[in-house]
């Protein structure tokens, strides 16, 4: 008996020892439904172990890294993570995009084929940026081919269905912007056809390059009022700074800043446009109009809040040669998430 004991008590510890010496790296934790670890299906809230590729479907993931970040894989994208001796972290898009919190308050959004390195926490090092260029929202799955209405992409999820969006090939030679008709899944289907031939891996964006593009101003600011516009009014009048678009989002904004509202447009004419909706504060001679990226999202576009979207528990739940590309958008957090639970599933 006393011999079993003893034998027993030397396996523990001769287990316990060699299970120390091969204790896998903890990385951080996935919050997603759908999404492969190393080619195995793991639940939302899986622990991410140095190395590791993960691999999601038609549904975006959330992943914390024990550095601190917060990143967010999107759909039909694939990345591998890694932990260096010095606690640095190594993400390597494969496919797809990766976006993350930088320090400045900003969102970098990486396109593959990339590689990502975030620092031990607490070191202050910053995390690198390949390129500063603005807004690319997804990939191209499939080729889109002139007079093509029908856009495939790898993730849909964080585009505004209501906003301009630019096709641009990856050696940035070609682009078109466009409006979408409606968006179902990962299916853009645009309001006119397509000019251009474009392939897969070319980028799809939203944001301030597409103002660019068409020849808004940097400020969003296209107009300027001429005569009253009182609540309950859908009528007024102004003096154009710039290209008036009559299919973009507008904002009505006090010379203050103290009073905004967001509206579409029924009809222009002239210097005279009519909106769709009345007014529901008053707005003067001299207020501005404002369109394009400066215009933030309807409340009905769920914008995650990447700061607490953790701690509220909303997540329930080209070629070899084509250079890395590192895109920083002055996109800022946003309180609502009415699609977390779509998105994200449940953890």
């Amino acid at each position: 008996m006393y011999l079993k004991n003893f034998a027993l008590l030397l396996c523990g510890f001769v287990c316990v020892g060699l299970g120390a010496s091969n204790t896998p790296t903890t990385i951080g934790q996935v919050v997603a439904t759908g999404v492969k670890m190393d080619g195995i299906a793991v639940p939302s809230g899986a622990t991410i172990f140095s190395p590791s590729l993960l691999r999601t479907g038609d549904k975006p993931a959330a992943v914390r890294l024990v550095t601190g970040e917060l990143l967010h894989l999107s759909g039909n994208s694939a990345a591998s993570f890694e932990k260096s001796k010095n606690g640095e972290i190594t993400v390597a898009l494969n496919s797809g995009t990766l976006s993350y919190n930088r320090a400045t308050g900003m969102i970098a959004t990486a396109a593959s084929p990339a590689s990502v390195s975030f620092p031990q926490r607490r070191t202050g090092a910053e995390i690198p940026a390949i390129a500063q260029q603005g807004g690319i929202m997804a990939l191209l799955t499939q080729a889109a081919h002139r007079g093509d209405l029908i856009l495939h992409v790898n993730d849909a999820s964080r585009m505004d269905e209501e906003a301009r969006l630019m096709v641009k090939t990856r050696d940035g030679k070609v682009h078109e912007v466009h409006y979408a008709k409606s968006i179902d899944k990962n299916k853009i289907v645009l309001k006119r056809p397509l000019e251009f031939d474009f392939q897969p891996e070319d980028m799809v964006f939203q944001g301030c390059e597409c103002d660019e593009a068409v020849g808004a101003p940097g400020d969003g600011v296209v107009a300027i009022l001429t005569k009253s516009l009182l609540k309950g009014q859908k009528s007024v009048t102004f003096n154009s700074l710039g290209f008036v678009d009559p299919e973009a989002k507008t904002l009505i904004k006090r010379r203050d800043g103290s009073i905004q509202e967001v509206h579409h447009i029924e009809s222009l004419s002239g210097n005279t446009i009519v909106f769709e909706e009345k007014m529901k504060f008053d707005f003067q001679a001299g207020d501005v109009l404002i369109q394009g990226c400066n215009v933030p999202p309807f409340a009905a576009f769920g914008w995650w809040n990447w700061k607490k979207a953790f701690l509220l528990g909303a997540l329930v739940g080209g070629g070899g040669v084509t250079p890395p590309l590192i895109i920083i958008q002055d996109e800022p957090t946003r309180e609502e998430c009415s699609r977390c639970l779509e998105l994200y599933g449940q953890r």
